[in-house]
């Protein structure tokens, strides 16, 4: 299939971003390893600053992490949403399978 500059064009201007929480976790319960990329994360005017606000205080209040997707460019990547400074911080996270798995130690070292 072949687009058409314009019809690209209208494709790229309906696309939404979002972000799409599905569950909020303490920030130790994900290993470090998952973490790939951080973004920061800024509210698109009005209508959105009120929705910011409310979710970057309930994450401090309560010390947790939010856990979802975020549909981007026609690709969709697993994110951790967090409190940082007085904004939200973004980070992209690897799934299981993409970390290295820690190397077997043949023998025990002293600590």
């Amino acid at each position: 299939m072949v687009l058409e500059p314009e019809e690209l064009e209208e494709y790229q201007a309906g696309e939404q971003r979002a972000i799409e929480l599905a569950q909020f976790v303490d920030r130790a319960e994900i290993d470090p390893r998952y973490f790939e990329k951080p973004y920061y994360v800024v509210p698109e005017g009005d209508v959105s600053t009120e929705g910011f606000i409310v979710i970057r205080e309930a994450l401090t209040s309560t010390g947790k992490v939010g856990l979802g997707k975020l549909t981007m460019r026609g690709r969709e990547d697993l994110v951790a949403v967090m409190p940082f400074a007085k904004g939200l911080l973004l980070e992209t996270l690897r799934y299981q399978n993409d970390c290295a798995r820690p190397p077997q130690f043949s023998r025990i070292f002293p600590i």
